[in-house]
């Protein structure tokens, strides 16, 4: 071999060896930019992980779209509580489309209201909080010249300033009255304006209601003379001097009765299909305080039918501390999605043990549970006091106990937009102390 011919190739091997590294080193930090650049993992906003690059739809910074939690899915019942997406298997309570932020921490800005869930007609999901507080006025959808203004003494409700005052005081629910007297007039005909004024109010004031189609003790729910039941005009519908059989509860509400044209079981019909799916509607009460152990087959039927007149809005059986039903075999009906209780007395008490019961069943059933009753007046504390602070603590914390507890919603009885302060009854008004309690939840 020459001496030229080896010089030719010994320079013809460095200059290939040259560019074969620089191939490598090119090719390397190509395959790392790629991996830097379009595999690092999305995160919680749906922008890239790596360089934090937002997703215009909801990237950070900006208001993000709520998440929707599926009936599958979890959020802790506490309130101010960190809420994660848990499996059903995991899952205690069950409350189902409960919006929480994206970042994973539940909050609330106006109305908090549970989940709606049903085993035969899945609903929308409504956009809501994990718990809610709210009041008991039951004459809000009265107008004067209605049956029930008539024998609950009742008119027109003053809507506006009510409105007002509920969102000043934070207070989001309202359970109200929805008996066929509030929609029949002095003639006998039926008329919808209470109703309809009480519904577009809440509407545009952004406030929700917790309609109840019926009452087991008749107060306002009838027409004319007040109903007699096994003797009593205050016995209610379900006395246990009924046997099983021919009560209320078994025959009554098909047939009408209370003074009424048309039926119980008609009415809930109307006035459900009336207003099905109003943004209004936390939820529909079957009955309040429904009492006596004749009730299964008229909860089964009467759950049934509203379902389908309304194939969205929850749907409760309506509370009482001890009704003589069985809490958890009416509340395991599939169309029944929210569980409610009532209790009085037990002032001191800030999570009673009867409240304590019925709240664990309702957990295991995975179906929000709501106080819609508890009423504190004078005589229940020890120095007999009249609508004082006193009386508004022991509701903060009754309320705090049961949020913490995994309860979703609490409703004192009972406000009264024309009670002066000073009440010694459950009754409190604008002016008093309880009304100021609401702005803590």
């Amino acid at each position: 071999m020459s001496a030229r011919k080896f010089s030719d190739r010994k320079r013809f091997s460095r200059k290939h060896f040259a560019a074969a590294v620089t191939f490598v080193v090119a090719s390397v930090a190509i395959v790392m930019f790629a991996l830097a650049t379009h595999a690092a993992p999305l995160d919680a906003s749906g922008g890239n992980a790596a360089t934090r690059t937002p997703n215009p739809s909801h990237g950070r910074g900006k208001k993000s779209t709520p998440i929707v939690i599926s009936a599958t899915d979890t959020p802790t019942a506490a309130p101010n509580a960190t809420a994660t997406n848990t499996s059903a298997a995991a899952a205690s309570a069950t409350p189902t489309h409960v919006v929480v932020a994206p970042t994973g921490t539940a909050t609330s800005t106006r109305t908090a209201m549970p989940p709606t869930a049903t085993a035969t007609a899945k609903p929308a999901p409504i956009p809501v909080s994990t718990y809610f507080v709210g009041v008991n006025n039951w004459a809000l959808g009265s107008r004067t010249g209605s049956e029930f203004a008539q024998i609950c003494s009742s008119g027109d409700q003053y809507l506006a300033s009510k409105m007002s005052l509920f969102q000043q005081n934070n207070i989001q629910v309202v359970r109200v009255a929805a008996y066929q007297s509030l929609a029949i007039n002095a003639q006998g005909g039926r008329d919808w304006t209470g109703l309809d004024n009480m519904f577009a109010a809440v509407n545009a004031a952004g406030i929700k209601v917790i309609p109840i189609l019926g009452n087991n003790w008749v107060d306002c729910d009838y027409v004319g003379a007040r109903p007699s039941y096994c003797g009593s005009a205050s016995s209610g519908k379900g006395c246990t001097g009924t046997s099983c059989g021919n009560s209320w509860y078994d025959t009554g509400y098909t047939t009408p009765t209370d003074g009424y044209s048309i039926s119980y079981q008609a009415w809930a019909t109307e006035v459900v299909s009336r207003y099905a799916g109003n943004p209004a509607i936390a939820a529909w009460e079957i009955l309040n305080e429904p009492w006596g152990h004749c009730v299964h087959n008229f909860f089964a039927d009467m759950s049934t039918r509203i379902r389908a007149a309304d194939a969205t809005t929850p749907i409760s059986l309506g509370g009482s501390e001890s009704g003589g039903w069985d809490f958890r075999t009416e509340n395991s009906l599939p169309n029944v999605n929210w569980t409610t209780f009532h209790y009085y007395g037990h002032a001191l008490e800030a999570l009673p043990a009867s409240e304590q019961t019925d709240l664990s069943i309702s957990l295991s059933l995975g179906k929000p549970f709501y106080v819609g009753e508890n009423g504190i007046q004078a005589t229940d504390l020890p120095d007999g006091a009249c609508d004082t602070q006193e009386r508004a603590d022991l509701f903060t914390q009754k309320i705090a106990a049961s949020f913490a507890a995994g309860a979703v919603g609490y409703m004192p009885w009972v406000f009264s937009y024309n009670q002066a302060a000073g009440s010694c009854s459950h009754n409190f008004g604008p002016s008093s102390p309880v009304m100021q309690i609401f702005r803590s939840f």
